[in-house]
């Protein structure tokens, strides 16, 4: 990091989104910071509240748009941080090179799944879940089971 010599500094917008070649080179060099010593010393420090902000985060795609010549500005991070928004559409509908180009967007299994969604009507499929207590397990079919509702709404809630 240390002194750096006054450059001219440019916005990056929507439209620079769309520079794919671009867009690839910085989300890469984003990793390569992200997975710097440095970087991984300030998620370590509880200071940081790394689970709870996005300070980290934010500062590695400020030191990424300033060494790609653009402003720092709070509107250029913001911008930048629409890449994914771009380039993802769908489960079926994104560009793969892009997304592999950083570990946030190559890792979240999210994004990628597939299953068709579950429309009003349908039997929905069993699965292991947590009451609200978080810690007793149960699952969908038996909670059903053991009361006598007809109708019943199913939610879900993640703190990651």
């Amino acid at each position: 990091m240390g002194k750096r010599k006054k450059i001219e500094l440019k916005p990056f917008t929507i439209n620079t989104i769309s520079n794919r070649d671009l867009v690839i080179r910085m989300l890469r060099r984003e990793e390569e910071i992200t997975r710097s010593e440095e970087v991984q010393e300030s998620f370590k420090n509880v200071l940081n509240k790394p689970f709870i902000s996005l300070d980290i985060e934010k500062m590695v795609n400020r030191e990424v748009l300033y060494e790609f010549g653009f402003d720092t500005s709070d509107e250029s991070v913001d911008n930048y941080r629409k890449i994914f928004k771009y380039y993802y559409k769908s489960p079926h509908d994104y560009d793969k090179e892009v997304l592999d180009s950083v570990h946030y967007m190559r890792n979240n299994r999210c994004v990628y799944y597939k299953s068709k969604p579950i429309k009003v009507g349908d039997q929905i499929p069993n699965c292991k879940i947590y009451k609200l207590d978080g810690e007793t397990k149960t699952s969908i079919y038996d909670e059903i089971s053991d009361s006598d509702y007809d109708k019943c709404i199913i939610a879900s809630f993640s703190n990651s």
